[in-house]
């Protein structure tokens, strides 16, 4: 935040008492730098805090290739997590690796197909079921909640502030403006899917700092090797 003249937002999380109180001052605080204008809802949910179009790549899913992205949690706050990455760690080439792109944001209510989190109602609990973990999420009808399907209608970029799948990574299991889906009841394991309202595909920004638009009919392991920092990934729909 320092580095985008955002200072003032950053040095509020030593402004509280408790941790309660940090978060109650920033949640809601819109940041104009984290949306998208082509998104056109509002930036702040009811309760929610406000949201980000912009999520950070941490990589080809969990289950199968575990945190193999640009970015994966925090050592200190999840355990299964490690610690921050280098440019070395990058072996495919930050040229090659792509950084960030961006989603629509969730606006409350299951009433769009690729702005809510739906849940899968069996979960896939070892690394050769990733595959069929996104073909299932893939297959969610046009009209889910029609069908019976259920989810998060807040979980897409809403917080900001915490940074947490969905909310603020998202991974590469499938290719752009498909949906996003839980496994089961649990979260990092799920398909978090780049999405946008640009006509064909999403902007990404890549480990060399340019940013591309990437159609949305790219090859599915294409799309899995440009996610993945270096190269060990599995599957391919």
């Amino acid at each position: 935040m320092p580095y985008v003249e955002l200072t003032a937002l950053y040095e509020k999380r030593n402004s509280g008492t408790t941790a309660e109180e940090i978060w109650r001052d920033i949640q809601g605080v819109v940041v104009p730098l984290y949306l998208c204008p082509s998104d056109g809802i509002p930036a702040s949910g009811i309760g929610e805090g406000a949201s980000s179009n912009y999520q950070a790549c941490f990589g080809t899913g969990v289950l199968a290739d575990g945190w193999n992205g640009m970015f994966r949690r925090n050592l200190t706050a999840e355990p299964s997590g490690g610690p921050p990455l280098r440019s070395a760690d990058v072996t495919d080439g930050l040229s090659n690796t792509i950084a960030m792109s961006e989603l629509l944001r969730g606006q409350g209510m299951m009433t769009e197909r690729l702005r809510t989190i739906w849940n899968l109602p069996l979960s896939r609990s070892v690394a050769s079921q990733s595959d069929e973990l996104a073909r299932a999420c893939d297959q969610i009808p046009p009209d889910p909640t029609q069908s019976g399907y259920r989810g998060d209608p807040w979980g897409l970029g809403t917080p900001w502030i915490t940074g947490d799948c969905g909310r603020g990574m998202y991974n590469h299991m499938l290719t752009p403006n498909r949906p996003s889906c839980y496994n089961g009841t649990h979260v990092a394991t799920g398909v978090f899917t780049a999405t946008s309202l640009h006509r064909g595909g999403v902007n990404a920004l890549w480990g060399d700092g340019r940013v591309q638009f990437v159609s949305q009919d790219i090859d599915s392991l294409v799309w899995r090797h440009l996610g993945s920092r270096a190269g060990n990934i599995g599957g391919g729909l």
